[in-house]
């Protein structure tokens, strides 16, 4: 029996030894794995992920691993892409304490400041992102100030104020709600909400439809902006990345979610043609009933 790419780069991480760890380049593992999980679920991307991520992490701690620059640069790139994937604290962490330990010995570089801002952005610390910036990277553009306040109950989000700033925010999942997980420099994304937004068969869809743009490390701020300026009746939030968005997929988009009651029930992924992926979501009741 054939087995998926993902399980073979799982299985081959699970049986490496200890010592031949210690020489194995855990980042590069898991840049395969992404590669090979592309048609995979979210759940069994992560998954494979995380094997890799967590055997790595063993295997840099054993004796004669620890404290090595190529150890500690590896392990810096594993933990700031892996944590990219996951809401859990430990691959943040990581990649904090193997960034000091760079900066520390004089090797960080351009890359590094790079992946750390970055990593902070996608988790919404805008704040310690721009500080870092500040002080790393000064000659690229300033990330968004978040205003004061706090998250209202609900899927929490940034909204994207006129002047650039982020306001705290949520989604409230009462009734019926189509959560559509979009990014506006995806083509597929902006394929399907130009359909959405101009063709009648989609008039119910659109008045429980929400946009949400999954963080990233690079802001598309300026996209995203320039969407919300055309279609104010439609604009784009900002996750921010907690367990509360553990049912919805954010690893790939568009990802369309329809929640009732705070529940998803039914998901449709991708537009690839006229729209038939949001076939099962166009057919529920309540949402052609409005």
């Amino acid at each position: 029996m054939l087995l998926p790419g993902w399980m073979l780069v799982l299985g081959a991480a699970s049986s490496i030894s200890p010592v031949s760890m210690c020489k194995a380049d855990t980042y590069t593992q898991l840049l395969k794995a992404e590669a090979t999980t592309l048609d995979a679920s979210a759940r069994d991307r992560i998954e494979a992920l995380s094997h890799i991520y967590v055997a790595g992490r063993r295997s840099s701690r054993a004796v004669g691993c620890r404290n090595k620059d190529r150890i500690i640069e590896d392990q810096f790139k594993a933990a700031a892409l892996f944590a990219n994937y996951v809401p859990d604290a430990e691959p943040l962490r990581n990649a904090l304490a193997q960034y000091g330990l760079l900066v520390e010995r004089g090797t960080a570089g351009a890359e590094h400041h790079r992946r750390l801002i970055g990593l902070h952005v996608a988790r919404g610390d805008f704040a310690q992102a721009e500080r870092l910036r500040r002080q790393w990277l000064s000659n690229v553009p300033a990330l968004p100030r978040v205003l004061p306040g706090r998250f209202p109950p609900g899927l929490p989000v940034y909204a994207v104020q006129a002047d650039g700033s982020l306001a705290r925010d949520s989604i409230r999942l009462s009734g019926d709600r189509v959560v559509a997980i979009v990014h506006p420099r995806c083509g597929y994304s902006r394929r399907a909400l130009q359909n959405i937004v101009a063709q009648p068969a989609y008039e119910g869809l659109r008045t429980k439809l929400v946009l949400v743009v999954p963080n990233g490390p690079h802001w598309a701020g300026d996209s995203i902006a320039e969407w919300n300026g055309l279609h104010p009746e439609l604009p784009m939030s900002v996750m921010y990345v907690d367990k509360r968005w553990a049912a919805f997929d954010r690893q790939q988009t568009p990802v369309f979610h329809l929640v009732r009651e705070g529940r998803v029930i039914e998901t449709g992924t991708g537009w690839r043609g006229a729209g038939e992926e949001l076939a099962p979501i166009m057919r529920a009741p309540r949402l052609v009933s409005n």
